[in-house]
């Protein structure tokens, strides 16, 4: 990190800061998402719901002001569902 950018370094530290939050909601996020898992196996459903995963791509344009466009957080999401779907 350069010494001599106190303006740079600054905004890497709120990066990194930002960073750790979201590794703790995604784990904490990942939590529900078993506690889900586990619910739809007590209840008979199955695992995979698309109506809900086109719920949550909606609600998170619906969410989105920028300056992530809708595309970009999409694919972000998509990773994420598709982490969450395989994951024990």
């Amino acid at each position: 990190m350069p010494q001599n950018n106190p303006q740079l370094a600054k905004l890497r530290t709120e990066i990194d800061s930002l960073d750790r939050k979201i590794v703790e909601l995604l784990n904490e996020r990942a939590m529900h998402v078993l506690g889900v898992r586990q619910a739809k196996m007590d209840a008979g459903l199955e695992q995979f719901d698309p109506e809900r995963e086109a719920h949550i791509h909606e609600r998170l344009s619906d969410l989105n002001e920028g300056p992530l466009r809708d595309s970009d957080l999409q694919r972000i999401y998509e990773t994420l569902l598709d982490v969450m779907k395989t994951f024990e």
